[in-house]
């Protein structure tokens, strides 16, 4: 790690890397190409390392404390939650070095997986004020819900014990929870209304994908104003897998189960217990839920390429759509 002095700098970083995050990825190889790029740079900066869950958000707020002009976390989704959660409101951008085993946030981006080309993108992305969502106190700047895929994860969490994590084992989790997942009725309270539904999962996104490719709220983007709310409905096993590919081309919305409503708050109320995922952890289950937007609280570094579309995008929702306020 380079010496420096943070008030000193004109752009100090503090680069954050949880060790764990991606299973198989060497944390090692990550740390030495991230000395190297910034010494080639010629970068002030310091490389922390997370020692235990929850870690990566006390990193955070000392990089702050310090005078640290921007912050990078270098992990997966479950990373970037504690890190973002300790710069909201702040204005120090967060960066983001993909290191997870989805990385669905990053891809929102279009951010590289290679770390080498994710620094250069760093060096050259600008600053964008994104939404960020809240639910019952805690933040998500991707996907929450609950349903069939909180329920995968769970199932998936306690048969991986050992540490063993990837996308097979995720898979082949999720085949076998299928065919044997009882839905949860629920009560859903959104734009001055209230519905009774048993649905096969309920999605509340700020950005498009859970990660891998796989976009639940193909339209969402980060900084509209709104959470996208994706309400999967049943449907027979058949419909469910022909519709399957549309969730990696984008049009999972237009599968005639599928469900979506912009709002700024929604109340969930199950009839029982069931676990719900916050950026893919997995929380128990518990009473209501309750998910807000909080508009412009995080600043992030992202490629200008981006800023554009979304812009776009931003003006086509509030114009075209249906808005539940």
């Amino acid at each position: 790690m380079s010496p420096i002095n943070p008030l000193a700098a004109t752009m100090a970083y503090a680069f954050i890397l949880n060790p764990l995050a991606g299973g198989q990825k060497d944390p090692s190889f990550f740390a030495k190409v991230i000395d190297q790029f910034c010494r080639e740079k010629k970068m002030e900066y310091v490389l922390w390392k997370t020692e235990r869950p929850g870690h990566g958000r006390i990193l955070a707020e000392d990089a702050l404390k310090r005078g640290f002009q921007c912050v990078v976390a270098i992990g997966g989704d479950g990373t970037i939650n504690e890190i973002a959660s300790a710069l909201l409101y702040t204005r120090v951008p967060l960066g983001i070095i993909p290191k997870g085993s989805a990385n669905g946030f990053a891809r929102e981006f279009c951010i590289p997986l290679n770390p080498r080309k994710a620094c250069e993108t760093l060096l050259q992305s600008n600053e964008l004020s994104s939404d960020v969502g809240k639910i019952n106190e805690e933040y998500f700047f991707s996907v929450a819900g609950l349903g069939f895929d909180a329920q995968v994860g769970y199932t998936y969490n306690r048969a991986q014990k050992d540490g063993r994590r990837g996308r097979l084992p995720y898979f082949t989790s999720g085949i076998r929870e299928y065919f044997s997942y009882v839905p949860c009725a629920m009560n859903l309270s959104f734009g001055g209304s209230e519905r009774r539904l048993t649905p096969f999962l309920v999605a509340i996104a700020n950005s498009k994908q859970y990660g891998i490719g796989a976009q639940i709220a193909p339209k969402a983007v980060v900084n509209d104003g709104f959470l996208t709310l994706a309400i999967v409905h049943q449907a027979p096993w058949y419909q469910h897998l022909w519709h399957l590919p549309k969730v990696f081309t984008g049009n999972i919305d237009r599968a005639p189960f599928v469900e979506t409503v912009l709002t700024k708050e929604v109340k969930i109320t199950p009839e029982k217990e069931v676990p719900y995922h916050i950026d893919g952890e997995i929380r128990s289950g518990g009473g209501e839920l309750v998910a807000t937007i909080e508009p412009g609280a995080l600043t992030l570094k992202v490629p200008q390429t981006y800023i554009a579309r979304s812009i776009l995008s931003s003006q086509i929702r509030r114009q075209n759509s249906s808005l539940n306020k």
